[in-house]
């Protein structure tokens, strides 16, 4: 068993026992890092054992040592980043070319929340969240509410790599990131409602009644949010960390999957009595959601038969009021935002400064390190997985590797090729240090 894992079960205890809460002072510091490719690596055994049907002994071991709290304040301390000093990083320092290190900051947080998303799919993790529970979804809300604001203004795949500047590269690595969390935030959100009576009762005053979960979830299947349209017309959807080009339109992919289960437990659980009140306008907006559930798409979700045969009675029904026997709630405060925001106010200025130069000021060496250690964990994880690496231009599977660097799949020439503008400024850091090291 141990041969199909990429940790021993003795290096999931160490690693999960070994996470502990950031801060702004350490984040891009050596043992940050070192920090996040351990929480990197836990993510990848997760998913591999949850994909394998095998003893999820990360999950257990996290839920264990206690960090689901602490994998929440992750996320929201990378939120607080990427607002509060990500765009005093770029105003002060406006042609970098080095943006590596901030690309992994993004990518720390996808990490932490897709770990999130594995745990909390059973009900034990969602119980061990305890009051963090609250922090999680007030986060998971402002990430949707960022895909919906993005998706609406923005309908076209840019493909066009060639002209973008290196910031406007970065922007669009955060945003397709952004989509993956967005993916996993639904996921949470969808075990959270489905676990409502082992989470703290303001979880559900926050769903329902501070914000309009449903809705929103309406308004993200309503604007086909994980779906873009390059200039030619040609389809692309959000699958597996990526746009991916789509000949059958009509097939769901995982993420549309996510969606409709989060909106068939936001609407279809017990609890929605006591927190939603079914108001005529919301009505007419879930209405607009039977538009979809066309035959081809229930074949795809049976279990979206039920939500179509409720939007079906609730079309005809009068407006049902709420139950008049509310739950007694005391409201829960998230402390996580707040608290970073407050220990830091009037020194964002002076942290950009610092995390500037501590980011963008990396030498060659320590840059291909880093790269090195996130290329490594998904070399790690290819080699267990029957799959195979990915080429990495269009995803079928590879058996090249480019000759100068060894780090990148390719299936062939031709993919190499339109792939190198990507690849090229990675690929000349590794291969000019290799070459330092061998003539030393």
């Amino acid at each position: 068993m141990e041969s199909e894992c990429i940790l021993t079960p003795g290096e999931i205890d160490f690693y999960a026992a070994s996470i502990q809460p950031s801060d702004f002072e350490t984040i891009g510091t050596s043992s940050w890092f070192e920090a996040h490719e351990r929480l990197q690596r836990l993510y990848q055994q997760a998913t591999l054992e949850a994909s394998k049907n095998i003893e999820e002994h990360v999950k257990e071991a996290i839920i264990s040592n206690l960090k689901l709290q602490i994998l929440v304040y992750e996320a929201v301390l990378i939120s607080v980043w990427k607002q509060r000093i990500l765009p005093r990083i770029l105003k002060q320092n406006p042609n970098t070319e080095n943006t590596f290190p901030i690309y992994i900051i993004f990518y720390h947080e996808a990490v932490v929340v897709g770990l999130l998303q594995t745990v909390l799919y059973h009900s034990e993790g969602c119980e061990y969240l305890q009051d963090s529970a609250v922090e999680l979804v007030d986060y998971c809300i402002l990430v949707l509410t960022r895909i919906a604001i993005s998706s609406r203004d923005a309908k076209e795949l840019k493909k066009d790599k060639l002209k973008a500047s290196t910031l406007e590269e970065l922007r669009a690595q955060e945003e397709t990131l952004l989509f993956g969390i967005g993916a996993s935030c639904l996921g949470i959100i969808r075990y959270l409602v489905e676990n409502l009576d082992c989470v703290p009762v303001t979880v559900a005053t926050r769903l329902y009644s501070d914000n309009d979960v449903p809705l929103l979830v309406c308004q993200l299947i309503d604007q086909e949010s994980w779906t873009r349209r390059n200039a030619k017309g040609d389809t692309y959807k959000y699958t597996d960390g990526e746009w991916k080009k789509i000949t059958d339109v009509q097939e769901m992919t995982k993420t549309e999957a996510q969606l409709w289960l989060a909106m068939h437990q936001l609407l279809l659980n017990k609890h929605i009595i006591h927190h939603y009140e079914l108001t005529e306008s919301r009505k007419n907006r879930l209405g607009r959601l039977n538009r979809f559930l066309h035959e081809l798409l229930l074949d795809q979700l049976p279990p979206l038969i039920d939500l179509k045969r409720w939007l079906s009675q609730l079309a005809v029904s009068q407006v049902p009021t709420m139950s008049s026997k509310k739950p007694f709630i005391v409201e829960l405060s998230t402390e996580f935002r707040s608290g970073l925001e407050t220990s830091c106010a009037g020194r964002w200025d002076e942290i950009a400064e610092e995390h500037a130069r501590r980011l963008l000021q990396l030498s060659r060496a320590e840059t291909v390190k880093l790269a090195n250690s996130l290329s490594n964990a998904f070399e790690s994880l290819a080699d267990v997985c029957d799959a195979g690496p990915k080429c990495a231009n269009c995803g079928d599977r590879a058996t090249q590797k480019c000759s100068r660097c060894k780090n990148e799949w390719y299936c062939g020439r031709p993919c190499q090729v339109k792939q190198w503008k990507n690849h090229k400024e990675h690929c000349n850091t590794v291969s000019g240090v290799k070459e330092c090291e061998s003539s030393s």
